[in-house]
């Protein structure tokens, strides 16, 4: 990883602020969906040279967020553990090839509406009904 200095301001002073190439170190979650299987399904925007990400999740909103899977090669997730009805936070962390862990994202949530089955089916099994 480089690391340029710049002069802070333009003017004639030796202070440098420095900067990495890098890019940027955390996800932007773009939204959680919930899916007709009952599952969440949760998008972030991707990052370059991330070996994998961290996906955290928690029911309340707090510090405290357990790691629940990693995935790589995505910038997606379906979560089809959740529970029909409940509120859930989840929280991204990009892990770097370098080994480095990026930031945690902002905290994003969704709730799971529960398997769906089509009107078709419904009917179906409303005519089957004595």
């Amino acid at each position: 990883m480089k690391i340029k200095g710049t002069r802070c301001c333009g003017c004639n002073c030796d202070r440098r602020v420095f900067r990495s190439d890098k890019g940027a170190k955390t996800v932007t979650l773009n939204y959680t969906q919930s899916r007709a299987d009952g599952s969440l399904r949760l998008k972030w925007t991707g990052l370059d040279n991330v070996d994998y990400y961290e996906i955290y999740r928690n029911t309340v909103n707090d510090t405290n967020y357990p790691k629940i899977d990693e995935v790589s090669d995505a910038t997606s997730y379906i979560d089809d553990t959740v529970k029909a009805g409940t509120k859930y936070y989840y929280l991204v962390r990009p892990v770097f090839n370098d080994g480095t862990a990026g930031e945690y994202s902002k905290p994003i949530s969704g709730v799971a509406l529960g398997k769906q089955t089509s009107q078709r089916s419904r009917q179906r099994v409303e005519r089957r009904l004595p």
